[in-house]
């Protein structure tokens, strides 16, 4: 009888550990996106690729972003943990996309307005305005981004980049296939 009550006393104790164990498991925090590593640099651009889509004459449609990629030389790293990616080396050679465009561009950040709701209940929507057409405007591309990072409405010039230009920029590096070069400014 004793042995009966051990061998419960047994499988309770161990039940309360398995569901202990998954609860625990289950309130861990995970991430919703994956970040990728970022490196600061400075780089040579090789060569370019501008995204030839007709669509994109004058203005590209909100799904489509043009999508220009190049080939850049790592002159010289500035930071970032880069030790074990594949290809990051000063002096190599590395195929880049760039988030907003290797030809000039504009970027608007807008500060997020701050509008009523209709009912108590219902949250603050915003229609995100980079999913918006992207307009040319004089031979520029113009990214209008909605962000609480600004209290004001401020612009970025990127003056466009040509084979042998020379730029500083953070890249994004989540795989060897996938690099990209988001804003960046030209050095001498």
């Amino acid at each position: 009888m004793k042995q009966k009550h051990y061998l419960v006393f047994e499988i309770v104790v161990i039940c309360i550990i398995l569901i202990s164990g998954c609860i625990q498991e289950n309130q861990t925090a995970k991430p919703d996106i994956m970040q990728c590593p970022t490196i600061n640099l400075e780089a040579t651009v090789i060569s370019l690729s501008p995204d030839t889509n007709i669509e994109c004459e004058n203005k590209c449609p909100g799904y489509q972003y043009p999508k220009d990629t190049g080939v850049i030389r790592i002159d010289k790293i500035i930071s970032g943990n880069y030790q074990k990616l594949k290809g990051i080396e000063e002096g190599s050679e590395i195929t880049v996309q760039f988030d907003y465009s290797s030809r000039p561009a504009k970027i608007r950040m807008i500060p997020v307005s701050e509008e009523p709701s209709n009912s108590p209940e219902e949250p603050v929507s915003h229609v995100p305005t980079f999913a918006e057409p992207i307009p040319r405007e004089n031979g520029y591309f113009i990214y209008n981004i909605e962000t609480n990072l600004v209290g004001e409405e401020t612009e970025i010039i990127l003056p466009g980049l040509k084979v042998g230009s020379k730029f500083r920029a953070t890249i994004s590096y989540c795989s060897p296939d996938m690099i990209s070069v988001g804003k960046y400014e030209i050095i001498s």
